[in-house]
């Protein structure tokens, strides 16, 4: 400002104030525009975060429970198969025992142990206290198994020849549980992100841009332009 006498001149000073930036309406006007824009991004953001945060908590949840499921679908088709031998593979064995017919015993060991999650079969025979092992099939697990022993009753004599112990294992279980953890983790991610996306994007749509509008109408609200329209 140019001082003329130690004063500053009137005109002067109206000209400054009025073109200056600092007092300039559309100056002042932009700028709340830039805040605005900027304090909406960050809201947008913040929306897609806990968006997300939310879905991948439920889809962890959701992928633990799938996986507790069909490890007790697995385990229990284990104990199915040990069941079964109790069931089917009792009187063969029995009856090749009490005829001494090693041959079709070890054949009807050899089927039972093709059963899914069956490992280790050991048969042991009356004759002596304690029994004495005569045949045993497979490798003997040492953690993460099913043990269930049966006694051998050759049923027209109802008498006791010996017993059958059956070792199952989980590790089979436990190996497709670990491959299947990334798998399911991979797809369920993927897929809460797309859902995530999903979701914002209708979000915005459908609230978030007309709120922009109306903030935006605020701004620029001008009491000589009342019929301007919120677009």
């Amino acid at each position: 400002l140019k001082v003329v006498k130690g004063f500053p001149d009137l005109f002067q000073i109206i000209s400054f104030l009025t073109y200056h930036p600092i007092f300039n309406t559309n100056f002042i006007r932009d700028n709340m525009k830039n805040k605005q824009i900027i304090k909406n991004n960050k809201l947008s953001f913040r929306l897609l975060f806990y968006i997300i945060l939310c879905s991948s908590v439920f889809t962890l949840l959701g992928t633990a429970i799938q996986l507790y499921d069909d490890f007790s679908k697995d385990v229990k088709e284990i104990k199915n198969n040990v069941d079964y031998i109790g069931k089917a593979y009792l009187n063969p064995l029995s009856a090749s025992l009490w005829d001494v017919n090693h041959e079709q015993l070890m054949s009807n060991l050899e089927g039972a142990l093709k059963l899914p999650g069956i490992e280790y079969l050991e048969l042991r025979e009356q004759k002596d206290s304690p029994q004495k092992t005569i045949a045993v099939l497979g490798t003997r697990p040492e953690k993460n198994m099913i043990v269930k022993s049966f006694p051998l009753i050759f049923e027209p004599y109802n008498r006791e020849l010996g017993s059958l112990t059956v070792f199952a294992s989980k590790k089979k279980v436990l190996q497709r549980l670990k491959e299947r953890i990334l798998m399911i983790l991979v797809t369920q991610a993927f897929k809460t992100f797309m859902v995530s996306i999903c979701i914002f994007a209708i979000f915005h749509y459908l609230i978030m841009r007309h709120l922009i509008s109306i903030t935006n109408y605020f701004i620029d609200f001008d009491p000589d332009r009342l019929d301007k329209p919120i677009t």
